[in-house]
């Protein structure tokens, strides 16, 4: 494991890792301390869910905010946060990136993270509409690190656009 230097402004994040440069953009999300080193020449990230490190992508990095945004701002339990969980849908094995769960295990809210060099589009919203096919969550949401939606399903079963990812005692009003 390598030597891990940090270099933040307004619009990129510069990990030198060894020999190996990272750009990685600043995002629409609070900063963050996260532990990053090297293996192989390969950057890796600590996930403080899963308990390891993982390879730093740029859809990574989205993830990792998301995930310290949920904990650190709006108060969902680490421990009931899944993150790449594997779920059934039409006989295929898909990964969810995060799913928020109940104190009974029931989910809550499954939220799709993309690369902050992908901008959001409608394919997006339909992979995680997909997912919740099988979930049945009352809360969807999609970022790219940069921009973020988040659903709630309506009483008339349509979907409601939020102004923001709602705190984890909102989401069972």
């Amino acid at each position: 494991m390598g030597k891990e230097f940090l270099y933040s402004d307004s619009v990129v994040v510069i990990v030198y890792l060894c020999d190996v440069k990272i750009i990685l953009q600043q995002l629409n999300l609070p900063d963050i301390e996260l532990k990053i080193t090297d293996e192989g020449g390969s950057a890796l990230v600590f996930d403080i869910l899963r308990k390891k490190y993982v390879r730093l992508t740029p859809e990574e990095w989205v993830r990792q905010h998301i995930i310290h945004y949920f904990i650190h701002q709006l108060g969902y339990p680490a421990g009931l946060i899944a993150v790449e969980m594997q779920i059934r849908l039409n006989r295929m094995v898909r990964r969810c990136d995060i799913i928020v769960f109940d104190n009974a295990g029931n989910p809550l809210m499954v939220t799709e993270c993309k690369s902050f060099t992908m901008p959001l589009t409608l394919n997006a919203f339909e992979q995680v509409i997909r997912y919740n096919s099988v979930l049945k969550v009352n809360y969807i949401a999609v970022s790219n690190g940069l921009d973020h939606y988040c659903c709630r399903m309506s009483s008339d079963g349509s979907w409601e656009y939020l102004p923001a990812f709602p705190a984890y005692h909102a989401l069972f009003g």
